[in-house]
């Protein structure tokens, strides 16, 4: 698959992407494994939604918290097969042979960056919603999504301002 006009470039990982992409693997199997050792003493029903208080309105079978693990692991999957293809992406601006190699490493960076912010913001959700289900506070939850949101939306901007200035 090959976008009109733009070169096609085999950019090897960085160091940065390979770092990224074993944080990415550990936020995943960190909520593998969290969810494995504490299952038998997780109640039947859990915490599956809040205010922006962390006040919980809402509560599932503790089977849904599978999901969370389930939905990190298809973006990394996902997300590394698509990071191999930069020259298809949509960009902020004109990609040329010249720009090609700093657009396509700062494309190639937002997915990386992306796939580990979501993998460890989907495990730290697993960790609290299984504690707060075993009688934790709620408390964490209300400044989680902030920080996890911050991460994922930081990294957005910052990749698109790397591209930007790439032209």
């Amino acid at each position: 698959m090959r976008a009109a006009g733009r070169p096609v470039l085999a950019l090897e990982p960085s160091p940065g992407e390979r770092a990224l992409d074993l944080i990415a693997i550990a936020g995943v199997l960190f909520a593998i494994a969290d969810l494995a050792l504490h299952w038998t003493q997780i109640p039947e029903r859990v915490p599956s939604h809040f205010q922006f208080d962390g006040s919980i309105d809402g509560y599932a079978g503790k089977g849904t918290l599978w999901l969370l693990p389930s939905i990190a692991a298809a973006i990394v999957v996902g997300f590394t097969f698509l990071r191999r293809l930069p020259h298809c992406f949509n960009y902020p601006c004109a990609v040329t042979p010249e720009n090609a190699p700093a657009i396509y490493r700062a494309g190639r960076d937002l997915l990386t960056w992306l796939k580990a912010a979501i993998a460890v913001s989907f495990a730290v959700l697993v960790h609290l919603i299984m504690n707060m289900s075993l009688g934790a506070s709620t408390a964490p939850i209300a400044w989680a999504l902030p920080v996890m949101l911050a991460m994922i939306f930081g990294s957005v901007g910052w990749q698109i301002v790397r591209m930007v200035r790439a032209r």
